[in-house]
Order: structure tokens, then C-alpha cells, then sequence
């Protein structure tokens, strides 16, 4: 029922996007309220759902562990890695991993 591009991975995807698409399901399913924060981890995968074991002791009502995962994945913290990355980057790693592209190409 639950197929991979309804699961949010914290990759290069919406996390709101990803929690409409369990909301609706699960209200489908009529699954009582108290086992939404059990039915949760259905909706995650990749380092999504590591991060959810990681941490799983500290949730303690579903909008928290919402918090939790939309803070990791798009909070300051995250945007601070993606901008040391960002700045990490070089014409010159670029050209070693786009081999046998132009100079004009990479850039």
C-alpha cells in the first residue's frame, strides 16, 4: 500500500509534502489517532529512518517526531552542511569526476 516515493528519505524531498500523502492515507485506513506516532516509521526510509531509531526514545506525541525530522533535515544545522559542502566544491573536482567532459562543460 505504502510504495517508495510516498516514503520521505531526507534526501531531495518535501517532508510536508511526504506527511500529507501519509495523513491521507492513514485517515483512509481509519486507524485510530493513538497509533499514528506507531504508524509513523512506515512513511521513512534511508537516513530518514535511521535518524527515527536514533532517536525514537524522545518522541513523545506525533507532532514531535515531526518537529524532530523536519528540524534535522531542513533546520540550520542541515543547511549549514549543505553550505560546507556547497563550498567545498572546486572546478577542479568537478572536472575529475565529470571525466572527459570539456572544461566548459563542468563549469
Amino acid at each position: 500500500m505504502y510504495t517508495e516515493e510516498s516514503k520521505y528519505s531526507g534526501e531531495d524531498n518535501n517532508f510536508n509534502h511526504k506527511l500529507t500523502i501519509f495523513n491521507d492515507l492513514y485517515d483512509r485506513v481509519d486507524i485510530p489517532q493513538v497509533a499514528k506516532i506507531k504508524a509513523f516509521l512506515i512513511m521513512l526510509y534511508g537516513i530518514a529512518l535511521d535518524f527515527y531509531y536514533g532517536n525514537k526514545a524522545t518522541y513523545i506525541t506525533f507532532n514531535g517526531i515531526c518537529n524532530a525530522i523536519r528540524n534535522h533535515f531542513k533546520g540550520l544545522e542541515y543547511k549549514r552542511g549543505v553550505l560546507i559542502k556547497w563550498n567545498a566544491i572546486t572546478l577542479k573536482i568537478v572536472m575529475v569526476k565529470s571525466e572527459g567532459k570539456s572544461t566548459e562543460d563542468c563549469l
